[in-house]
């Protein structure tokens, strides 16, 4: 009975992230639409900056030391 349980328990805890994960890819995508619609004009938000960028004043700016160490990465 305690592996019927387990599997119910675990089962339950997919359909919750499947479900919050529907919701997060709605949001966004809502968000992209309404964006190429011309009526959000925010920033859309999704993850993390890749490392080796800042934002500062609405606009993004190169890190030097980290740059060179994504270019390096790229041209392998």
């Amino acid at each position: 009975m305690d592996l019927v349980y387990s599997l119910l328990v675990m089962i339950r805890a997919h359909e919750e992230s499947d479900t919050k994960s529907k919701r997060v890819t709605a949001a966004i995508r809502k968000q992209c639409e309404g964006w190429m619609a011309g009526t959000f004009s925010g920033v859309i938000r999704n993850g993390r900056d890749p490392l080796w960028v800042r934002r500062e004043n609405n606009e993004w700016k190169l890190i030097p030391e980290r740059v060179t160490a994504a270019r390096e990465a790229l041209s392998l």
